[in-house]
């Protein structure tokens, strides 16, 4: 079993950023999307048994980041990124639809600061935006999310409100 950490867009806000890192002590990979690739910068040396897979968002300058990856979990393939160059204001269709074409089972995004989860249908990846960890946009607050996988079981995915000074 594989327990990943996904979160984006904390903008300048690193604190948010570790609470919600911290509340998941079995997490064993964190997927950044973006929007805060200073913030990732400065806490990600407190959590050195965790591997990191940061992409850069739409207000990130650093031009080392990536802006999308594709990597493997449990036998699933995971697609993630910003989301920004997909059009995912509108939708997690088409980068759905990218998913898809790369071989992807779950796409992962962020950009929108509202989280959302869609599950896989027929060949269609399944989508996950953890929402904003410090400027939401809608009503659950502060949010980031749980992708749990484990091999031969459908993936569990989990929206987790972040609770102010404390870890979920």
């Amino acid at each position: 079993m594989t327990r990943l950490v996904v979160v984006s867009d904390s903008h300048g806000n690193p604190a948010a950023l570790r609470r919600a890192i911290a509340s998941v002590p079995d997490a064993n990979a964190v997927f950044f999307l973006g929007d805060g690739i200073r913030d990732l910068l400065q806490v990600r040396e407190e959590f050195p048994g965790l591997r990191f897979y940061p992409v850069a968002g739409n207000c990130d300058f650093q031009r080392s980041y990536p802006t999308e990856g594709l990597v493997p979990f449990e036998g699933r393939l995971i697609f993630y990124t910003h989301g920004h160059l997909y059009g995912v204001a509108l939708g997690p269709e088409q980068l759905q639809l990218t998913g898809e074409n790369r071989g992807a089972d779950i796409v992962l995004f962020g950009h929108t600061h509202r989280p959302l989860i869609v599950p896989g249908e027929r060949d269609w990846p399944a989508a996950l935006n953890p929402g904003s960890c410090s400027r939401p946009r809608g009503p659950e607050g502060p949010t980031f999310a749980v992708l749990t996988l484990e091999k031969g079981q459908p993936p569990r995915m989990e929206i987790r409100r972040l609770r102010e000074g404390g870890s979920q």
